[in-house]
């Protein structure tokens, strides 16, 4: 069961987070949301431990992680951008 967990809940909170903006700002969870939801939790599924044991090289690691998160949002606004159709 801890095995689970450990898996899941890195992904779980990053969907979350991403959920709980999108609701911050009013915003329907649309299809462009959720393509990010799904390319956050693929990227983040499943959990792994840190390879460093200082609270430096774990610091490092998840910063490196979200930085990689963080470059895929614009492909959320290019996507929803695309589907909009042509602007008049």
């Amino acid at each position: 069961m801890a095995a689970l967990v450990r898996m899941l809940l890195e992904s779980v909170v990053a969907v979350g987070c991403l959920a709980g903006c999108v609701a911050a700002f009013g915003q329907p969870f649309a299809s462009s949301y959720m393509i990010l939801a799904l390319l956050v939790f693929s990227l983040t599924f499943p959990g792994n431990s840190p390879h460093g044991t200082s609270p430096a090289a774990v610091a490092r690691e998840v910063l490196t992680d979200w930085i990689l998160i963080v470059g895929l949002l614009p492909s959320s606004w290019a996507c929803s951008s695309c589907w909009d159709g042509p602007r008049a």
